[in-house]
């Protein structure tokens, strides 16, 4: 970075190439302004010098200037366990293996892995994500101390919950953060019942009330599994989205995480009420739970998002990394290179993620929206040559090329290191919890 001025009434920044949005073409030699938090101007880098003169000049030679990117769906006090259960089922996984050893985390033990999960998020270019946990106060708390913007939510079940205890418990609990207005800036929280295997109609119809009355979010996994979508038809003669269509549960302000085992009735009523599937194909994946059929959502239109999954079931939080999988994932199971081009990737990823998880006026770089951006290194030899900056960042780049990352204008991560948190402290913490995990091997 070479400073042209010193003064601090805003700063622009300056590269080889700027992506505004999956819709506008990219600008070769392009700048963007930014002042306090809030985008004042994009274009070529004469363009926006001439307007600014006053402005810092950050001139970041070899890089590309784009949107950070929003990770739709996630638990990333999970750091915990990453590595701990794998090639098992989910089922095998979450019932013998996480749950378990979940009773025995603490508000602290939550917020060190939160931290560390930001740091992870920050490093690799995600500017906002959404969360579902337990103790998710203690996740706000570390958002707040890393800068990131978030939606969160207190993962409900029919069953005791180190959190809160009792299920009713954790419904009061959740009414108290949608109607606490602490949680309305940066920090959002929603309702968040798990499942429909581990919550029953009549709480989750309860938690969509709450969201309903107090306009918040609300977010469930539904059919993640083939087990979950046939034990739904068994049960109720209805797929997981038909069930959740009659009772109720499904519109906009609705996301619903994974949608593997989905048709094309199903697609139609997510069509036709607005809620919005988040698809994480690294964690389908490795757990062996499908291939989400991404084919029906482009048919319709419907604007759905990227997430990463928790980090003890991919085992990363790197958007650059699932952007990429989710992209040959559907080329390949579909027979189809033309399937999910790189513009809809990088449009779940960023544009699409944003408006999903509440923050509308991210995901994009344009005059008035927030700054929230990303740089990325193009000198490394995976970068040579570009002949189209964003076919690079969906297949080639890497979270390692991040060379910045801002949130509301705010250098979180500055020439590849962050600015505000402390990353060895933060290690130091999760190798202390490591040792207690593992003394508390679930019988």
């Amino acid at each position: 970075m070479n400073k042209k001025h010193n003064d601090s009434a805003g700063y622009i920044l300056k590269g080889d190439y700027l992506i505004t949005s999956p819709c506008e073409a990219f600008i070769e030699n392009g700048a963007v302004a930014v002042a306090g938090n809030r985008i004042a101007a994009i274009g070529t880098e004469k363009e926006v010098s001439r307007k600014f003169p006053e402005f810092i000049e950050f001139e970041e030679k070899s890089s590309i200037i784009l949107p950070g990117f929003v990770n739709a769906h996630t638990h990333i006090a999970m750091t915990l366990f990453r590595g701990l259960a794998e090639d098992i089922p989910l089922g095998k996984w979450l019932e013998e293996n996480i749950f378990p050893r979940e009773k025995e985390l603490t508000k602290d033990m939550v917020y060190w892995g939160s931290l560390l999960g930001c740091s992870e998020m920050i490093r690799s270019g995600t500017v906002s994500f959404c969360d579902m946990y337990i103790h998710e106060e203690s996740v706000a708390e570390a958002c707040k101390t890393a800068g990131m913007k978030s939606l969160l939510g207190e993962g409900i079940f029919d069953f005791p919950s180190p959190s809160y205890g009792e299920t009713e418990n954790g419904i009061k609990k959740t009414k108290e953060f949608l109607e606490d207005i602490a949680f309305s800036g940066n920090v959002i929280f929603s309702s968040s019942p798990h499942s429909i295997y581990t919550c029953s109609l009549k709480n989750i119809k309860k938690l969509k009330n709450i969201s309903r009355e107090t306009k918040r979010k609300f977010q469930i996994h539904a059919a993640e599994t083939l087990e979950e979508n046939e034990n739904s038809k068994n049960n109720w003669g209805l797929s997981v989205i038909e069930l959740l269509e009659k009772e109720d549960i499904l519109d906009s302000d609705t996301l619903l995480f994974h949608c593997v085992w989905t048709d094309e009735k199903d697609a139609d009523i997510i069509a036709e009420t607005g809620a919005v599937p988040v698809i994480c194909s690294t964690s389908n994946l490795k757990l062996g739970s499908g291939i989400p059929k991404v084919k029906l959502f482009l048919e319709r239109q419907i604007p759905f998002c990227l997430g990463t999954d928790g980090p003890a079931s991919n085992n990363s939080l790197d958007m650059i990394g699932e952007m990429k999988t989710a992209a040959l994932l559907q080329k390949g199971a579909n027979q189809d290179p033309e399937l999910f081009p790189s513009d809809s990737v990088f449009r779940a990823a960023t544009m699409n993620g944003a408006k999903a998880i509440g923050f509308e006026n991210s995901g994009r770089l344009t005059p008035g929206s927030k700054a929230d951006i990303i740089v990325l290194d193009t000198e490394e030899s995976n970068a040579i040559p570009i002949y189209n900056p964003l076919h690079h960042i969906i297949f080639s780049a890497s979270s390692k090329d991040v060379r910045h990352c801002i949130v509301d204008g705010k250098f979180l991560l500055k020439d590849k290191k962050h600015v505000k948190l402390d990353i060895q402290t933060i290690k130091n913490e999760i190798l202390k919890i490591k040792s207690f995990i593992l003394k508390k091997t679930p019988k």
